[in-house]
């Protein structure tokens, strides 16, 4: 009975809300760098005033020992105070990546005299940031369950303490207490120039110990804005917790220094952070960006997009096999080869290369788009660059996605080894990028590596599905294969998407502290932004 439960939950169609998350198991080996040089920040941690919210939720409840307060009614104060603030428009850019927004405001009726603070909420904001505050310095939980409050965390909590303690205690709020609660509003923080001035000078990194303590660094923050001195130093891999903010205060000014060179469109703001960073350039004009002090962040985000454009390579693939397996509703695996067209792509990919021997390998490729480009280095002006290979990749059908796979992971193989790969670290996994592009790997005829690639990304993706089944009951594969034969298994389509999250995060966060501003459908530095930056750049 057991073994047939099992046969009959693994080949069950997925539900549509199922999500597929890092389904070759490896992002943690490739995305590590946006993770050390953005600690406090995450993908979904896109708005400043969650973090004082929360240091005034800690402080209010365990330093004051005020039992009334919960974390849940504060963020429906805030929900409130959004979407009142904001006429019930509940999709204008100022109070995007405030949760549970939808749910809450189906739940009121914006015409009553009071509204309730009691239905359920999912406390995104107590979840996504908590362990964000540990990272900033302010509360953090030991391991015998003792609260640490710090001095950092008392600053930024007196910044809201205008709330009335009768609003907190109640649950309902009369529409004449909603007037009183607007300023939680997270554009607000705009408006609230002490909670500005401690946020920036939280995520730029000025603070420090004091007796056991996190303290606001004043000292060195007043020789930043009077001289420009800044300390942009760091250790690799990162020593200490001053690395660690160091490393994000310059991904952070290494932002403004992009925005501030390319002004790019609100829509394509992320095309233009890579290009600026992976090629040095404007987007717009190809120009090229001199960082400066802050060349040293460049790199490591150059080697970070490295690796974003190589698994988005590797998850395109992996979609295109979904697709071509769905095509035929079940498919022997040899049979995939024949139907993605594997020597079409090859003989598609010779042509376009202008390559006239039979046999080629990934470094023919590389030496071919060298002959073609006249550069040993990729940038906006050649005609083949990991940028155009990006587009191609996202418009390609399942047919003729492998042609656009290898030409990414010639040019991804030659940028590699112009990089320290010592930075790059280790990984047994078949589909980590130094073990796939090997010396040995990479001088393999086409047709055996477009092979054994498709063969390693089914068998990773099958490994991966079937241990996180059985260690955390996660249901994450897009297909399964019983007796050889691969079988489609999902409801909605697994679609592949760039991995790195944290830009999106950066700028909000940044025009939530009035660093940049969007005008015109177009992102651009604020005063505060070219004072900010224009000291760095001080000689």
């Amino acid at each position: 009975m057991k073994i047939g439960k099992i046969i009959f939950e693994w080949t069950e169609e997925i539900p549509p809300t199922s999500r597929v998350v890092d389904p070759l198991g490896i992002w943690a080996e490739h995305l590590y760098i946006q993770d050390e040089f953005t600690t406090g920040i995450t993908s979904v941690t896109r708005r400043a005033r969650y973090y004082t919210l929360l240091s005034y939720y800690f402080y209010e409840r365990f330093k004051r020992n005020k039992k009334t307060i919960n974390f849940d009614k504060l963020e429906k104060l805030l929900i409130l105070a959004a979407v009142t603030h904001h006429g019930w428009n509940l999709n204008v850019r100022e109070i995007q990546n405030v949760f549970d927004r939808y749910t809450m405001s189906n739940k009121w009726n914006q015409d009553s005299d009071f509204f309730d603070l009691t239905p359920k909420i999912r406390n995104y904001g107590y979840n996504y940031y908590n362990r964000q505050m540990e990272r900033l310095k302010c509360v953090w939980k030991t391991l015998d369950n003792k609260i640490i409050i710090t001095t950092v965390c008392e600053e930024l909590a007196s910044t809201l303490e205008g709330t009335p303690s009768h609003i907190l205690e109640s649950d309902k709020i009369s529409r004449e207490d909603i007037k009183k609660i607007q300023f939680l509003c997270p554009c607000m923080v705009k408006k609230n120039e002490k909670e500005r001035s401690i946020l920036e000078k939280l995520f730029f990194g000025f603070i420090r110990v004091e007796n056991e303590d996190w303290v606001i660094d004043y000292e060195a923050f007043e020789k930043f804005m009077s001289a420009g001195g800044i300390k942009l130093t760091f250790n690799y891999p990162p020593k200490d917790e001053e690395d660690f903010y160091i490393m994000r205060r310059g991904s952070l000014l290494l932002f403004l220094k992009i925005i501030g060179e390319t002004t790019p469109p609100e829509d394509k703001f992320r095309r233009y952070v890579w290009d600026a960073v992976y090629f040095l350039q404007n987007r717009e004009n190809a120009e090229l960006i001199k960082y400066g002090k802050l060349e040293i962040f460049r790199y490591y985000w150059e080697i970070l997009h490295l690796n974003v454009y190589y698994l988005y390579a590797l998850e395109k693939l992996l979609e295109a096999i979904q697709y071509a397996v769905k095509s035929q509703n079940s498919v022997m695996r040899n049979e995939l080869f024949e139907i993605m067209d594997l020597e079409g792509n090859i003989e598609a990919l010779k042509e376009d290369l202008d390559i006239k021997k039979d046999t080629i390998t990934l470094n023919k490729i590389s030496e071919a788009i060298w002959s073609i480009n006249k550069k040993d280095r990729t940038d906006l002006t050649v005609e083949f660059n990991e940028s155009f290979v990006y587009d191609r990749l996202e418009e390609s059908s399942y047919e003729k996605i492998l042609k656009w796979v290898f030409l990414m992971f010639s040019l991804l193989s030659c940028r590699l080894r112009q990089l320290e790969t010592s930075i790059i670290r280790e990984s047994s996994s078949r589909l980590y990028i130094k073990n796939l592009f090997s010396p040995e790997m990479l001088n393999i005829d086409l047709a055996s590596f477009g092979k054994g690639l498709i063969n390693s990304v089914i068998n990773t993706h099958l490994m991966e599905s079937m241990l996180r089944w059985s260690d955390q009951d996660t249901r994450n594969w897009i297909f399964i294969e019983e007796d050889g034969i691969l079988q489609y298994a999902r409801l909605r389509p697994f679609e592949a998407r760039p991995r790195d999250n944290r830009w999106p995060s950066i700028r909000s966060i940044l025009e939530d502290l009035d660093f940049l501003e969007t005008s015109n459908k177009k992102i651009y530095l604020t005063r505060r932004g070219e004072d900010w930056l224009s000291k760095i750049e001080q000689t």
